[in-house]
């Protein structure tokens, strides 16, 4: 990374603040994951796989 884009260094504030955010952003996603992968499975996957693109609204709010 410090030969490719030594900039990055500078923007970040160093190399313990770019990993900081790293780790920081990386358990951010990973929960992220988590919680809406836990949300399809308490709700059901089949459920959710089979209603993909299917919603349809009711013909009287059409």
């Amino acid at each position: 990374m410090n030969a490719a884009w030594p900039f990055l260094l500078e923007v970040f504030g160093g190399r313990q603040s770019a990993r900081s955010l790293h780790f920081i952003w990386a358990t951010l996603l990973v929960a992220f994951s988590l919680i809406h992968i836990s949300m399809v499975v308490l709700v059901g996957p089949f459920n959710e796989i089979r209603l993909m693109g299917r919603y349809r609204l009711p013909e009287d709010r059409r």
